[in-house]
């Protein structure tokens, strides 16, 4: 059976994984899709972390995780650190149950071997784009306005779409430019917006059965 990715193979995959490799033609709007539920398998594990999402139970996510799970790139790993984060015991990770329920929502991807990859939109293909640069706006129809201001002209509405931002990209403010190639550009909130490269779930199918073996953002 497969064994746990390392984390070179995690650090890989951000960088020659079909979502940052060839321009697909055409790829604009990546709408969530569940590519994991067909494997009775995998959807009874995917259950067993919503089941814990639930009720915050670090215990039952942590028993999902892989022994050596990776957590960052670098050199966070284990089950105890993924309590303490959990937990809030361990500094400087906010909300990770949070994170946990937003990539729950955005899909997943099943690939020829079995992984799961949580976001799907992280296995996909994106093309030439810069990740740290590029954003995906997860919403139907997420409207684009002429100004950062809830009152202003509505340019276009977007759904699911790769975007690009600007280095003047402001994580707290309620709205941030975007540019679209061939496209006008405009004003999106903030909160319909996510990092191609934030938090993502690599679960895989090991001599122990499935098992989380990374929980992690950036590359």
């Amino acid at each position: 059976m497969k064994q746990f990715i390392s984390a070179m193979t995690i650090l890989a995959m951000a960088f020659a994984s079909p979502a940052f490799g060839g321009q697909a033609p055409g790829a604009d709007s990546f709408e969530p899709r569940n590519e994991c539920r067909d494997d009775p398998e995998a959807a009874a594990f995917l259950d067993a972390i919503n089941r814990a999402l639930e009720v915050r139970d670090s215990a039952a996510l942590v028993a999902l995780a892989a022994d050596d799970v990776h957590l960052d790139f670098g050199g966070g790993t284990g089950k105890d650190e993924l309590r303490a984060r959990l937990d809030g015991t361990s500094d400087g990770f906010g909300d990770l149950w949070s994170e946990i329920a937003v990539i729950l929502t955005l899909g997943c991807d099943r690939d020829a071997e079995g992984m799961l990859t949580l976001p799907w939109y992280f296995a996909q293909d994106f093309g030439d784009r810069d990740p740290f640069d590029t954003m995906l706006v997860i919403r139907p129809a997420a409207r684009l306005r002429a100004s950062p201001e809830h009152e202003a002209e509505t340019v276009a509405t977007l759904s699911w779409n790769a975007v690009g931002i600007t280095r003047n990209y402001d994580p707290e403010a309620d709205f941030n430019k975007v540019v679209l190639p061939g496209r006008p550009g405009g004003f999106v909130e903030t909160a319909a917006l996510r990092s191609m490269v934030d938090y993502r779930l690599i679960v895989e199918k090991t001599d122990e059965g499935w098992k989380i073996t990374a929980f992690i953002a950036g590359d």
